[in-house]
């Protein structure tokens, strides 16, 4: 009983340590990089781990297919649909870095205060490019 014990508390140290030393570099290159590029990366992973679950929802469904033929058919569908939803994982990765190039690192955190904006309803402010005319014919606002 005791063997076993120590055995357990051995296991869980190592997968302790694997995660520490598999999860680090991630880390530190995320702590080294922009907050945009951080963001991209992280979407990514987001990304590849939606990728994966989807995958093994749809091979779980592919174990109850009686028919081998249906099986393996369902199986190859699963490969096919995780390998296209790995590619266009990349391809957004791919665009978030370029937008990061483009736009700089600093953090995305716009103010969203109610006050900035305008009740379309009543509009205090009115867009010259659509005049009041505009929204009564969209059914934004009434006339009094």
């Amino acid at each position: 009983m005791k063997s076993i014990k120590v055995l357990t508390s051995h296991v869980v140290g190592v997968a302790v340590v694997l995660i520490s030393v598999l999860a680090a570099p991630g880390l530190l290159f995320a702590q080294s990089s922009g907050f945009c590029t951080q963001t991209a990366k992280l979407l990514f992973s987001a990304c590849g781990a939606q990728a994966q679950d989807d995958f093994l929802v749809a091979r779980a469904i592919c174990v109850n297919e009686s028919e081998q033929s249906d099986r393996a058919q369902c199986n190859a569908d699963a490969q096919a649909s995780r390998d296209e939803s790995k590619q266009l994982c990349q391809e957004q990765l791919d665009g978030r870095l370029d937008a990061c190039q483009s736009l700089g690192e600093n953090r995305y955190d716009p103010e969203f205060e109610p006050a900035l904006f305008d009740n379309p309803k009543n509009p205090t402010k009115p867009n010259p490019l659509l005049p009041v005319e505009g929204w009564l014919h969209m059914g934004l606002c009434r006339r009094k």
